[in-house]
């Protein structure tokens, strides 16, 4: 196979394999691995077959493009794929980003559902099982936990510098990893039960365009997007919208918008010197006054006093 502009950009990885011409079953041999591109530019020739992977980027922006959709992963989320699935990766900044793939070995996932699903009798009995059917994930866009967002991150920035990790080290990694996508994964089921239809394709399709309705705000909070807007987004009409969003969720759209960006608020105001007014800009509101009195009704103090207080608790922490 003639080399690949995209995979030539990858610095550093274990079980490289470039799958633009191939098929799922060839890359069964083919280790877990970490990609990390480190460029302003990426932009596939061709799509790529991919393993279960996490997709992300720790600077800015990324594109995707699976199956005709489309899903944009900001810093603090990750884009999860299931074996087999095929994707394209855009990327066109100012400045080099650090984008990085998580990819499993084929297999791993059944070895990890399996190991969290029996009990110790069972595994005992049958410790090495034959896998039929392959552990399924919603693909979509989710939250890093911050405890392993920490974790990757450390782990990339080594990677990059040079060091070397055992074995051992990175399937701890990997597994652990699998486990808490698994616990998420439950938590997915449990929202997509909450929708009362009695068809799963039904709840799965609803679920899916409510959840590209939610990643539609949590990238365009800090903009003046309507109603309709986000509808839109979900291909459902603003009513039927409105309706299955907060059965969903227990809040409105517009709610959820208040609090996504008071969350994002409470962000900058620990981890950032910006005045108040001009984080009450950044986050999408364009009164200052409607900021501050929302902020303390959801926090229970002002913009200031939470500043003062949780910048404090943050200094203690690193000292």
């Amino acid at each position: 196979m003639s080399h690949c502009p995209y995979c030539d950009q990858i610095l550093k990885s274990g079980g490289l394999y470039c799958s633009r011409n191939e098929n799922i079953k060839s890359m069964a041999d083919v280790d877990s691995g970490i990609h990390i591109i480190r460029a302003s530019h990426i932009e596939m020739p061709e799509p790529h077959l991919t393993r279960l992977s996490l997709n992300f980027d720790l600077t800015g922006e990324l594109g995707f493009e699976v199956s005709k959709r489309r899903y944009t992963v900001n810093p603090g989320r990750f884009l999860l794929l299931n074996a087999g699935s095929a994707y394209r990766s855009f990327l066109d900044a100012d400045k080099p980003h650090t984008t990085a793939y998580i990819v499993f070995k084929i297999g791993l996932a059944e070895q990890v559902f399996h190991a969290m699903t029996n009990d110790h009798a069972s595994l005992l009995d049958n410790p090495f099982p034959v896998h039929t059917s392959q552990v399924t994930f919603t693909e979509k866009t989710y939250d890093w936990e911050r405890s392993f967002l920490l974790r990757t991150i450390g782990l990339l920035k080594s990677m990059e510098e040079g060091a070397s990790f055992s074995v051992a080290e990175l399937d701890d990694f990997y597994e652990s990893l699998l486990v808490k996508m698994m616990r998420e994964q439950l938590k997915v089921h449990d929202m997509m039960t909450s929708l009362h239809f009695e068809k799963q394709g039904t709840r799965t399709e609803i679920y899916t365009r409510l959840n590209n309705a939610r990643d539609f705000i949590h990238d365009n909070y800090f903009r003046n997007i309507s109603l309709a807007d986000i509808a839109t987004h979900a291909c459902l009409s603003v009513h039927h919208f409105k309706r299955l969003f907060r059965d969903l969720y227990h809040v409105s759209p517009h709610q959820y918008i208040m609090l996504v960006r008071l969350q994002k608020a409470s962000t900058l105001l620990v981890h950032s010197d910006y005045a108040v007014n001009d984080i009450c800009t950044r986050v999408g509101f364009s009164d200052a006054s409607s900021f501050v009195r929302l902020f303390k009704s959801r926090m229970e103090v002002t913009p200031l006093t939470y500043r003062k207080t949780y910048s404090r608790r943050r200094v203690k922490a690193v000292a």
